[in-house]
Parts: structure tokens; sequence; C-alpha cells
């Protein structure tokens, strides 16, 4: 018996075992892993190349697509990348614009009242406007926070994702365009924070539409306090799912930070 052993080299991504995610973690292939965005492809920085690395581990956000009928039961529709009949997709979120890293670095940098430390953002209609998050030297009504008039939009458009968006690339969909969400703490303990942002519109247009795109949309309450902005920080390619007439979509927003 020969004692030589070969060993094939295959490319995996090892995850790391003591993150509880709620399933035993397994290594997975690397195209694998890219595909599913548990891993960021290696790219090259500067002219230094970067290998594959874990993404994700310390907050993952995930979306979700249902199609209900008119009784409220899910229904199958066709998975827009397998062919197959299915009642839910799930994807993981490639999309956090930078409108979202400007809106995490105000919350840094925000701490006066003279505007040129407030960010600058751009609404959905396209017009940038100055947010306040915090209300440091300021009364009244001029205290710039957030409404909590969150929307999920759907729409039509394939458009590849951008950082520099800042609402759907293609026409909105249903009636009721702007669907207003719901949000539910899922999961709170010493080791995940799990929380859900979800919003729904009904196809009552007479005939059946195509959804290819959905996005998150917080409502902000601009630095001069005039009127509410609405803002993308998220969109996501959902692929074709068909919506026919009376049908209700439901578009999810998971998100889990875990140490």
């Amino acid at each position: 018996m020969s004692k030589n052993i070969v060993l094939k080299p295959e490319k995996k991504l090892i995850l790391p075992s003591d993150v509880y995610l709620g399933r035993p973690v397994v290594a997975i292939p690397m195209d694998q892993a890219i595909r599913q965005g548990l891993a960021i492809p290696a790219r090259r920085v500067r002219g230094r190349r970067l290998p594959p690395a874990p993404a994700g581990m310390g907050v993952f956000a995930k979306f979700a697509i249902q199609v209900l009928d008119k009784a409220g039961k899910a229904v199958a529709f066709r998975h827009p990348v397998t062919g197959k009949m299915v009642k839910k997709v799930e994807a993981p979120v490639h999309s956090f614009t930078r409108q979202f890293g400007f809106f995490i670095r105000n919350l840094f940098q925000n701490s006066a009242a003279t505007l040129n430390v407030n960010e600058t953002l751009t609404d959905d209609t396209g017009a940038s406007f100055v947010t306040r998050i915090k209300s440091s030297g300021l009364s009244g009504t001029n205290i710039g926070v957030i409404t909590g008039l969150a929307k999920i939009k759907f729409g039509n458009s394939s458009a590849a994702l951008s950082t520099t968006q800042t609402n759907l690339q293609g026409t909105l969909l249903g009636t009721t365009t702007e669907a207003a969400v719901t949000v539910a703490l899922t999961v709170e303990d010493s080791v995940n924070t799990i929380f859900t942002v979800v919003g729904q519109i009904t196809n009552t247009t007479g005939s059946s539409f195509t959804v290819q795109e959905m996005g998150l949309f917080p409502e902000l309450n601009d630095a001069s306090a005039v009127a509410n902005r609405t803002t993308m920080m998220l969109r996501d390619l959902t692929g074709a799912v068909v919506v026919a007439n009376g049908q209700t979509i439901i578009g999810t927003y998971t998100f889990t930070i875990a140490v």
C-alpha cells in the first residue's frame, strides 16, 4: 500500500466556528460564498492585492420577497434565478448606499448647532438637503431627527446597483407606491440583535406587474425643519417577480448584528 498521499487544493472559506448563527457553521466553496454574499472577492486596492475575506460577520442584512393572494395566503411564484416555483426569495443585501455612510458619520460629528458640521444628503427627488441628527443648541421644532415614517418602495428596473443612487431606477409599482413599514425586534441577547423592517403594497391596477427592485427609505427632517425628506439608504435587485392583480407583495429587510 502506497503511503504517498496527493492533496487536492481547494479554495474554501472557513467561517469562524465560535460565531453563533443559529445553525452549524460549515466550510463552503469560495465561489459559492461570494455568490451568497458571505465573502468579499479578492480585489486590488492602491496596487495591493487583497485576498477574499468573510463579509457580514459583524453586521449582516438580507432582504426577502413574498407574494400573497387576496385572502392573505402566501402563493408560489417563479424564482427569478432558478426558475423553480417558490413561496419566498431571500438574498443578502449588497446595496448600502453612501447615503447610509453619511448618515452614520453624522451621528458622530453632528454635536453642534452650526450647519457646517451637519451632513448633506440627497432625497429621492434628487434634491440636496442638510440633515441634523442631534438637537444641541436648538429649540422648538428645529430639531432635525428621524421622523420614523420609513417606507419600502418597489420598482421595475434591473439597472445595476451604485452607491450614488438616491431612488429606485424604474417606475414605482402599485397604486400606493410607498409602503409604510413595520419594524420588529426579533432577537435581543448577549450575542445577537436582530430586527426586521417589513412593507407591502397590493396590486389594484387591473393587470399584473413585474417587480425587479426594492428599496428602504427612511424619512429625515432637514435642518431648516421646513419639510421631511425621504432618502434611499438601501436598494436591492429582486429579479423578476410577477404580481398578479389583487395580489400583495411583501418586502422584508432583516438586520443581524452579531458579536
